[in-house]
C-alpha cells in the first residue's frame, strides 16, 4: 500500500474495459501512420503566464516493409509540438525527417546502430561495403530536445545534434561546430579537434545542463582508445556557449578509465559538474551493429570537476547495493556547505538489461512488464569536500515501496541548485501492474508525495512550466498521455502545487511513448488559429 503521505488525485471514468488488462497499453509501441496537421483546441483555464511552444518526441514508426522492429527505442521519431497559450493548445505531430530514416526507405530496410536486430534480419552488407551500417549519420535524435545559439536542437547520446525547424519540425541537418574534424575512418559524423588520433568518439549524453547562471553548457563524450582494453579510454568533459553561429568546444577534462564508460546523465551546479560512472560499453560487433547487451554493469565511482577543472573521485570504495548504484537519469545535484549533492534514480543493476522497459515483445507482454525486477529507488549522496568528513560520501534512500519513478524534472529555475520539489512518472503506482502509473510530485525537503492518476492511463514525462511569482512550485505540470480505455492521446495540465487538473485536451490521433520535451516560452504568443 502507498505511504501514509501520499495523497492520490484522481479522475474516475465509467469502466469500459477490464482495466487488468491494461487497456490501450500496446498502443504506446505500435505504429501510427499519419501526420497530424495543426489544430487548436480549447484551454481556457491555463493561467495567462503559459505562453510558449513545447516540444517532446518519441518513437511511432515500428516496422518497415516486411521488417519488425524489436527494439523500443529503434523506432522511426515523430515530433510532436503544442502551442499554448491564449486558453488554447495547438498540436502538431510530424516525422523527423532524418538521415536514418530517409536512408532506410531507399533501402527498404532499417540500417545503422540498432538495440535489437529486427525481425526478418536486416540483409547483410555488401561484400566490398561490410562496414555500410556504420557510415549512417547517427541522428534518430528524438530522446531529448533544447534550444541553444538560437537554434532547437534534438539530441540522443551521441556527439552529434540534429537542428529542427521548431516552426515545421523537419530537420535541417547537424549542428555545425567551428572545430569539426572529420574522424579517422570517416564512421559516424565529424568530432572535436581535440580527440586524439586513433581514438574514436563514440557514444555522447542526451542531457547536456547548461550551468546555473551562464550561457554555459556543459557536455561528455565517450572515447574509445587504440586498443581497446589494453590502452585507456575516456570521458571527455567539455563546455559550449549559448551563443549564435558555430562555436568552439572547451575540453576542460579528460577523465582516462580501463573501459569506455557511457553515462547517459549527469549532474552540474555553478563550481562542480557530478558523474556517476557506472556503466562501460563493449564495442559492437561493427558489421552487424546492436546495442542491447553492450552497455554493461561497472562502477568506477563519481567523478566530480571542480571550478579549476582538477577531477575528484569519490565513492570508488563502494561495493554494495546500499551504496552502488546504476542509473539512466539524475534528479538534480547542489551545492552546500560542506560540499556538493547528488540525488539520483539508483537501481541495483543495470536498466539496460533485455527487459519490458526496452524490448517491444516484453513492453507489449503483461506477465514479463509485470514481473520486471529492474526498478529504481531515489537515493541522494553527499560529496564532502570539507568538515570532518571530507573526503567521504554519505548516503541517504528516500522512503521507497515496490513503484518504479523516472523522467526526473525540477523548476527549470533549480536545476543544480538547492531545491524541494521534482515531479517525475511512476509505474507500479499500486506496486502490482507495471501500466498502473501516476504523475508523482515528491517534496524531497519533507520526504512527502502527491500524485495524480487515472485509471487506465498511461503518461509521458512531466514537464515543469514555472509562474512569475518565483515560488517553486507555483506553475503548471504539463505531459502527454494515453488514455487506454478510449484509444486517444490527451495533453494533461496539472496545478504544481495541488496536482489538481487545470485543463485536459483530447487530442486527434495517437502518441506513441515519448522520451523527454522541453518547453520555449514566447516572447509574445503567436497562436491564433481557429478552435476546432
Amino acid at each position: 500500500m502507498r505511504q501514509s503521505a501520499a495523497v492520490r488525485f484522481a479522475v474516475f471514468l465509467p469502466v469500459l474495459v477490464a482495466s487488468d488488462q491494461d487497456p490501450g497499453w500496446n498502443l504506446l509501441a505500435t505504429t501510427v501512420e499519419a501526420s497530424i496537421p495543426r489544430t487548436c483546441l480549447s484551454a481556457p483555464n491555463l493561467p495567462d503566464y503559459v505562453s510558449g511552444k513545447y516540444i517532446v518526441s518519441g518513437p511511432a514508426q515500428f516496422e518497415l516493409n516486411e521488417y519488425k522492429f524489436q527494439g523500443l527505442f529503434d523506432g522511426f521519431a515523430k515530433t510532436n509540438k503544442f502551442e499554448i497559450g491564449h486558453g488554447k493548445v495547438c498540436f502538431t505531430a510530424d516525422w523527423l525527417n532524418t538521415s536514418v530514416r530517409r536512408m532506410s526507405f531507399e533501402k527498404g530496410a532499417p540500417i545503422g546502430m540498432m538495440f535489437e536486430e529486427p525481425v526478418p534480419p536486416r540483409p547483410s552488407c555488401p561484400f566490398l561495403d561490410p562496414l555500410c551500417n556504420m557510415k549512417v549519420p547517427p541522428d534518430n535524435d528524438w530522446v531529448n530536445v533544447i534550444q541553444s545559439g538560437g537554434k532547437t536542437l534534438m539530441l540522443t547520446d551521441a556527439l552529434q545534434m540534429l537542428e529542427m525547424d521548431i516552426d515545421t519540425l523537419q530537420a535541417k541537418g547537424p549542428v555545425p561546430w567551428a572545430d569539426d574534424v572529420k574522424p579517422i575512418g570517416g564512421f559516424g559524423g565529424l568530432v572535436p579537434s581535440w580527440v586524439q588520433t586513433a581514438h574514436m568518439a563514440t557514444s555522447g549524453s542526451a542531457h547536456p545542463v547548461q550551468r546555473p547562471g551562464s550561457n554555459e553548457w556543459v557536455d561528455i563524450v565517450s572515447v574509445l582508445g587504440p586498443v581497446p582494453g589494453i590502452q585507456d579510454s575516456f570521458l571527455d568533459v567539455f563546455t559550449f556557449p549559448d551563443a549564435l553561429g558555430p562555436q568552439n568546444r572547451t575540453l576542460i577534462a579528460s577523465i582516462a578509465l580501463p573501459n569506455l564508460p557511457y553515462v547517459h546523465s549527469f549532474g552540474v551546479t555553478p563550481n562542480y559538474v557530478v558523474l556517476p560512472i557506472n556503466h562501460k560499453m563493449s564495442t559492437p560487433n561493427m558489421l552487424h551493429p546492436l546495442l542491447l547487451g553492450k552497455i554493461e554493469e561497472h562502477w568506477t565511482g563519481v567523478h566530480i570537476i571542480d571550478s579549476a577543472n582538477k577531477v575528484h573521485l569519490f565513492a570508488a570504495d563502494f561495493t554494495t547495493l546500499d551504496k552502488m548504484f546504476y542509473h539512466v537519469h539524475i534528479v538534480n545535484s547542489f551545492e552546500n556547505a560542506t560540499g556538493v549533492t547528488l540525488d539520483v534514480g539508483a537501481f541495483e543493476s543495470t536498466p539496460f538489461a533485455k527487459t519490458a522497459q526496452l524490448d517491444i515483445g516484453m513492453f507489449k507482454n503483461k506477465t514479463s512488464r509485470d514481473s520486471n525486477p529492474v526498478r529504481n529507488q531515489i537515493r541522494r549522496l553527499h560529496f564532502h569536500f570539507s568538515g570532518p568528513l571530507q573526503g567521504q560520501t554519505t548516503v541517504q534512500d528516500f522512503q521507497h515501496d515496490s513503484s518504479h519513478n523516472d523522467f526526473f524534472q525540477v523548476s527549470p529555475a533549480h536545476v543544480g541548485l538547492p531545491y524541494c520539489y521534482f515531479y517525475a512518472t511512476e509505474w507500479w503506482y499500486n506496486s502490482t501492474d507495471f501500466a498502473d502509473m501516476a504523475i508523482r510530485k515528491h517534496d524531497v525537503c519533507n520526504d512527502k508525495r502527491v500524485y495524480w492518476s487515472r485509471p487506465d492511463t498511461y503518461p509521458g514525462e512531466p514537464f515543469f512550466i514555472p509562474s512569475e511569482s518565483g515560488q517553486e512550485d507555483d506553475g503548471v505540470v504539463v505531459f502527454v498521455a494515453l488514455d487506454g480505455r478510449k484509444g486517444k492521446s490527451l495533453f494533461v495540465m496539472l496545478d504544481g502545487k495541488t496536482m489538481e487538473e487545470l485543463e485536459v485536451v483530447e487530442l486527434p490521433g495517437i502518441i506513441p511513448f515519448t522520451a523527454h520535451g522541453n518547453f520555449f516560452p514566447d516572447a509574445k504568443s503567436a497562436i491564433a488559429a481557429v478552435i476546432v
